[in-house]
């Protein structure tokens, strides 16, 4: 049941995240689906084949966050 909510979560917080209107909902957003996405490993713990942790993953969506601002920044 939690590898089901966790999809669906990460494909209500995409598919929000295409229909956004403005900055502080993308912010909103991108930061809901970061703390799903690290819950993904404590998921899958029992699927051997190798993920990136959360760890590896956070400062690709830290990036994507500063890009975000940057653009909504108008500079």
């Amino acid at each position: 049941m939690e590898k089901y909510i966790h999809r669906e979560n990460l494909a209500l917080f995409k598919k929000r995240l295409a229909e956004a209107h403005n900055d502080v909902e993308r912010e909103v957003l991108l930061k809901l689906a970061a703390d799903e996405e690290a819950k993904e490993p404590l998921l899958k713990i029992s699927i051997l084949k190798p993920r990136l942790s959360a760890q590896q993953t956070a400062p690709a969506l830290a990036v994507l966050v500063d890009a975000l601002r940057y653009r909504g920044s108008g500079r």
